[in-house]
Protein backbone atom coordinates (compact mmCIF):
# COMPACT_ATOMS: atom_id res chain seq x y z
CA UNK A 1 0.00 0.00 0.00
CA UNK A 2 3.21 2.15 0.42
CA UNK A 3 2.37 3.15 -3.32
CA UNK A 4 -0.84 4.95 -3.06
CA UNK A 5 -0.07 7.13 0.47
CA UNK A 6 0.33 10.82 0.55
CA UNK A 7 1.69 11.36 3.59
CA UNK A 8 4.21 8.34 3.79
CA UNK A 9 6.28 9.44 6.89
CA UNK A 10 2.96 9.54 9.14
CA UNK A 11 1.88 6.79 8.23
CA UNK A 12 5.04 4.97 9.39
CA UNK A 13 4.86 6.97 12.78
CA UNK A 14 1.17 5.31 12.91
CA UNK A 15 2.20 1.62 11.65
CA UNK A 16 5.04 1.77 14.48
CA UNK A 17 2.15 2.70 17.08
CA UNK A 18 0.20 0.04 15.98
CA UNK A 19 2.83 -2.75 15.79
CA UNK A 20 5.14 -1.58 18.93
CA UNK A 21 2.97 -2.54 21.83
CA UNK A 22 2.75 -6.05 20.90
CA UNK A 23 5.82 -6.38 18.10
CA UNK A 24 3.83 -7.44 15.47
CA UNK A 25 4.70 -7.44 11.93
CA UNK A 26 4.58 -5.39 8.66
CA UNK A 27 4.56 -7.68 5.72
CA UNK A 28 5.09 -5.62 2.46
CA UNK A 29 4.90 -6.49 -1.03
CA UNK A 30 4.46 -4.18 -4.03
CA UNK A 31 6.41 -1.78 -6.48
CA UNK A 32 7.42 1.56 -5.85
CA UNK A 33 5.96 3.51 -8.69
CA UNK A 34 4.90 6.59 -6.58
CA UNK A 35 5.56 10.07 -6.60
CA UNK A 36 6.10 11.91 -3.87
CA UNK A 37 4.45 15.21 -2.49
CA UNK A 38 6.13 18.33 -3.25
CA UNK A 39 8.65 18.90 -0.28
CA UNK A 40 8.22 15.17 0.87
CA UNK A 41 12.01 14.56 2.08
CA UNK A 42 13.10 18.16 1.41
CA UNK A 43 12.67 17.11 -2.73
CA UNK A 44 11.13 20.47 -4.28
CA UNK A 45 9.40 18.06 -6.64
CA UNK A 46 7.88 14.99 -7.08
CA UNK A 47 9.54 11.66 -7.70
CA UNK A 48 9.44 7.88 -7.91
CA UNK A 49 10.68 7.29 -4.28
CA UNK A 50 13.52 4.40 -4.89
CA UNK A 51 13.62 1.14 -2.82
CA UNK A 52 16.69 2.58 -0.36
CA UNK A 53 14.81 5.69 0.22
CA UNK A 54 11.87 3.61 1.25
CA UNK A 55 14.58 1.51 2.97
CA UNK A 56 15.61 4.23 4.94
CA UNK A 57 12.59 6.15 6.05
CA UNK A 58 11.69 2.25 7.45
CA UNK A 59 14.79 2.26 9.73
CA UNK A 60 14.00 5.66 11.06
CA UNK A 61 10.55 4.89 12.02
CA UNK A 62 11.91 2.77 14.14
CA UNK A 63 11.67 -1.09 12.49
CA UNK A 64 14.16 -3.35 12.06
CA UNK A 65 14.00 -5.36 8.51
CA UNK A 66 13.88 -9.45 9.20
CA UNK A 67 13.62 -9.98 5.48
CA UNK A 68 14.09 -8.07 2.29
CA UNK A 69 14.36 -9.22 -1.53
CA UNK A 70 13.24 -8.95 -4.79
CA UNK A 71 10.42 -10.66 -6.27
CA UNK A 72 7.87 -10.77 -9.49
CA UNK A 73 4.41 -9.05 -9.31
CA UNK A 74 1.83 -9.20 -12.10
CA UNK A 75 -0.48 -6.50 -12.00
CA UNK A 76 -3.61 -5.36 -14.38
CA UNK A 77 -4.22 -8.87 -14.79
CA UNK A 78 -7.92 -9.49 -15.29
CA UNK A 79 -9.81 -12.53 -16.37
CA UNK A 80 -10.63 -12.89 -20.18
CA UNK A 81 -8.30 -9.80 -20.97
CA UNK A 82 -4.82 -10.20 -22.67
CA UNK A 83 -3.52 -7.38 -20.81
CA UNK A 84 -1.27 -7.64 -17.97
CA UNK A 85 2.02 -5.35 -16.04
CA UNK A 86 4.73 -7.21 -14.81
CA UNK A 87 6.81 -5.43 -11.95
CA UNK A 88 9.62 -6.34 -9.94
CA UNK A 89 8.67 -5.38 -6.99
CA UNK A 90 9.87 -5.22 -3.12
CA UNK A 91 9.41 -7.90 -0.19
CA UNK A 92 10.27 -6.88 3.25
CA UNK A 93 9.48 -8.11 6.64
CA UNK A 94 9.58 -5.08 9.18
CA UNK A 95 9.08 -5.43 12.63
CA UNK A 96 9.13 -2.34 15.23
CA UNK A 97 12.32 -2.11 17.65
CA UNK A 98 12.12 -2.65 21.23
CA UNK A 99 12.21 0.57 22.71
CA UNK A 100 12.13 2.92 19.55
CA UNK A 101 10.00 5.43 19.20
CA UNK A 102 8.60 5.95 15.06
CA UNK A 103 10.52 9.46 13.85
Amino acid sequence: FVDVLSDLVGALQKMHALLAPRRGLWVNLGPLVFPLPHGELGGASAHPLPYDGLRALVLASGFELLEERQAPCEYNHLPGQLERTLNTCFFFVAQPVEGAQGS
